[in-house]
């Protein structure tokens, strides 16, 4: 906050602080508060601010609250001469101080070379400073160090990130199609039970980010091992887990049509709860006998559009159980050494039981969620 006196009252300066710079927000009137030899000052936890910069803040919220010039004068010491000066610098260039008059030689780097290299960076997100350096070389035939590239990189906030894999084969209209299937077919979200399975390993259960000082690698002291993977294969409703099946090794076509006749067997009949069976595109998912199996017991059938995880909610499903797994290693460390099946199924039952987190994953599947009419159904 920031005040000063006009006359007799007391004027308070609302100001943020935004990259290093104070912006002002509001200002407001509140009477008369201190006496009239008060000082100027604004206070934060870096100390004290020069009374030049308040006198120039103060003067560029009374002239965009509309005072008049006469009042300005008055109420920071300067004369109207210089309020009206700042008035007419204000309307040229937005602020009420002259923008500096740059000198030196001219940026190798000028904006048309800026606004081209943000563009190659949108679809080249990986592109190092070397390669920067040699597309401007060869596009603008400008001779650039890596040292200006990343003064300009700074200078537009622009930092180096992990980025998100997206499939190529990804093709929105087929995903748009899935929507307007499950629309079409008149399908609500208790109907639909999404089958998918997920891995988990003891590597796994290692943290990948730790903290250390700046500069410092933190180093992690883990056991080497090689092992068949743990799969967990699940069929996922808006209440939570139906239905799961832990084994070692990989999913094949025997093993999952055996899973789907055991499914069936806790699955109504079209149009009841949990009726439609949700599946992504692996080639034994297609089976004729799961197709048949599914006929015969009045459950549809239907598939996610390829490459579109976002679109299956057991996938958040199974990054929530497995941060949980993760998160429960120490407290659980003799239990994971000793069964670790067990302590996976025991997080899986803990986190397949969140009704609450299984419709928020519906809903960010882009689901709308919905109760059944009677819940004697279920």
């Amino acid at each position: 906050m920031l005040t000063f006196l006009d006359g007799q009252d007391l004027i308070v300066l609302a100001v943020r602080k935004t990259r290093g710079h104070f912006e002002p927000v509001d200002c407001c009137r509140v009477g008369k508060r201190r006496q009239e030899n008060a000082d100027v000052t604004i206070v934060n936890r870096r100390g004290h601010v020069p009374l030049s910069f308040i006198f120039a803040l103060g003067r560029k919220v009374m002239i965009l609250r509309g005072f008049p010039n006469d009042r300005i004068a008055n109420a920071i010491p300067c004369t109207p001469r210089a309020v009206r000066r700042a008035r007419s610098t204000h309307a040229r260039y937005g602020t009420t101080r002259m923008p500096s008059k740059r000198t030196g030689p001219d940026p190798k780097i000028t904006p048309t070379i800026q606004m081209a290299l943000c563009h190659r960076l949108a679809t080249e997100p990986d592109m190092d400073r070397h390669e920067m350096v040699d597309f401007i070389g060869t596009t603008f035939e400008e001779d650039v160090s890596v040292t200006t590239i990343t003064r300009a990189l700074d200078k537009h906030n622009m930092t180096l990130k992990v980025m998100r894999r997206v499939a190529e084969q990804q093709r929105p209209e087929l995903r748009h199609f899935y929507q307007y299937r499950l629309k079409t077919l008149g399908c609500r979200s208790y109907q639909l039970v999404f089958i998918d399975e997920s891995g988990f390993d003891k590597p796994g259960m290692y943290q990948r980010k730790g903290w250390a000082p700046k500069g410092i690698t933190p180093v992690q002291k883990a056991k080497f091992q090689r092992g068949l993977r743990l799969q967990l294969l699940a069929a996922y409703t808006q209440k939570g887990v139906k239905l799961s099946r832990f084994l070692y090794g990989s999913v094949d076509k025997p093993i999952f049509e055996d899973f789907i006749e055991q499914l069936l067997r806790h699955c109504g009949r079209w149009p009841e709860p949990e009726t439609v069976l949700i599946m992504d595109n692996v080639a034994f998912h297609y089976s004729d006998r799961v197709q048949q199996m599914c006929e015969d017991a009045g459950v549809k059938v239907d598939f996610l559009a390829p490459y579109t995880p976002r679109t299956n909610p057991i996938e958040e499903f199974f990054g929530e159980t497995k941060t949980h797994v993760k998160s429960q290693r120490k407290s659980h460390k003799s239990l994971i050494q000793r069964d670790f099946e067990g302590y996976v199924k025991s997080c899986v039952k803990a986190v397949g039981n969140r009704q609450g987190s299984a419709e928020g994953h519906f809903r960010n599947a882009g689901l709308f969620v919905e109760q059944p009419p009677c819940d004697n159904l279920y």
